[in-house]
């Protein structure tokens, strides 16, 4: 079983969007794409029902294998065929010489 994932504050939620929703194909809209005229309807669930509400977006969710918040509709704007998931800051940091 998946644990859902909500932000616990806004600046949380502003950083998970930045990371994923920013990019996603989903998300174009929101982004001011005059060919998309379908906003993403996850990120304004998430803010309209309570975490522990059956109709709270099943796709944001803590990863079984990081325990990392990610969204499982994320679909790469740059990438072409199978998603992958944004660029993990944590993962690029270099050892300070």
């Amino acid at each position: 079983m998946t644990t859902p994932y909500r932000p616990s504050n806004g600046t949380e939620g502003e950083i998970f969007m930045a990371q994923w929703c920013d990019r996603c194909t989903i998300n174009l809209n929101y982004r001011g794409d005059p060919d998309n005229e379908e906003p993403c309807q996850i990120m304004g669930d998430t803010m309209i029902y309570n975490v522990d509400d059956p109709q709270y977006p099943k796709e944001w969710i803590l990863s079984p294998d990081s325990g990392q918040p990610r969204c499982t509709a994320y679909r790469d704007v740059w990438e072409k065929g199978e998603p992958v998931e944004p660029l993990d800051p944590n993962a690029v940091i270099r050892p300070l010489l």
